[in-house]
């Protein structure tokens, strides 16, 4: 059983929506318990490994975890138990690898980047979610916006998905930093050639509010733009692509500074031969539609450089 409880706060002139969420373990399957963060301390054995993710859908990523975790325990000689731990934003995300709480997350390049730098996190190989092992940002505008290429968005407003998305957020930010542009957020005080942004929390409104001239320009990623339940094509039909981003490293497996090298070995083996047999294909389907997991290196671990080389353009956290 999960209890959802949402609390609304004032955040100048925009509002943001906070999701604060409580899991009942004794709800879940013994198998794969998920626990509150105060209990892990009480009850974690060397036998056991913890799933996260940043989520503000329990239900969901509740599923895709529990999955993964019941491969891992069924196909090593050292995890017995599995266990799942929900953050609801980076921050506490960035606690629980810190503490131990966790020890694998699926995530997102600049997320794992984060994770990297503040929890001492270890980046492990690149995930084929939704069938993908990589993908890009477009940036779009009214056709008869007069914005050509990204210096053009100077002085404008732009709307992100949310502050934690690395196709919606992350990119195109850094993007725009490396062309020279000084973003700021819509309620800051801003120059005449400063960006302003604000979070849209999905791509349908990214695409709607550009749409309906409530913003100038909306960035998400390719994979989204072509969906149309996110991106309808009523709403794009006036809309214009005017820069695309190089690929990008779609998603990644980081594993926690808790796990023994030893560990992670044996971690890491079980998922490159994940999608060799039925079962395995079968839970990396349950598993955000992964096709395979397999290791950064070659193109992948040049498409990571790159987008290490924008992380670091990225000297401000994004607004919580």
């Amino acid at each position: 059983m999960s209890i959802l409880k949402y609390i609304t706060a004032d955040d100048g002139c925009l509002r943001k929506t906070v999701l604060a969420w409580f899991v009942v373990a004794a709800s879940w399957p013994l198998h794969g318990a998920s626990v509150q963060a105060d209990d892990i301390g009480s009850v974690r054995a060397s036998d056991i490994i913890v799933l996260g993710r940043v989520s503000n859908n329990p239900r969901k990523h509740y599923a895709a975890l529990d999955a993964l975790g019941r491969y891992l325990a069924d196909h090593s000689d050292e995890i017995e138990r599995h266990e799942t731990l929900l953050a609801k934003d980076n921050d506490e995300m960035i606690e629980f690898l810190r503490t131990g709480q966790v020890d694998l997350v699926s995530e997102t390049v600049f997320s794992a980047l984060l994770y990297e730098e503040t929890a001492d996190a270890k980046i492990l190989l690149r995930q084929w979610k939704g069938g993908r092992p990589s993908y890009r940002t477009f940036f779009f505008a009214h056709k008869d916006s007069g914005i050509q290429k990204v210096e053009d968005v100077a002085g404008r407003l732009v709307a992100f998905e949310d502050s934690g998305s690395t196709s919606g957020y992350f990119t195109p930010k850094a993007t725009m930093t490396a062309h020279g542009l000084t973003l700021k957020f819509a309620d800051q005080p801003r120059n005449v050639a400063d960006v302003g942004y604000v979070f849209a929390d999905s791509e349908v409104n990214v695409v709607a509010w550009v749409a309906r001239r409530k913003v100038d320009v909306g960035v998400i990623s390719d994979v989204h733009w072509e969906d149309e339940s996110r991106a309808p094509p009523g709403l794009k039909k006036d809309l214009r692509i005017f820069h695309t981003t190089p690929e990008i490293v779609r998603s990644v497996m980081v594993a926690g500074p808790r796990l023994s090298d030893n560990r992670l070995e044996d971690i890491v083996d079980i998922l490159l031969g994940m999608h060799e047999t039925d079962a395995g294909r079968e839970t990396l389907k349950e598993f955000y539609k992964t096709k395979q997991f397999d290791r950064l290196v070659g193109d992948a671990k040049a498409s990571l450089d790159h987008v290490r080389s924008l992380f670091d353009r990225l000297d401000d956290a994004p607004p919580s």
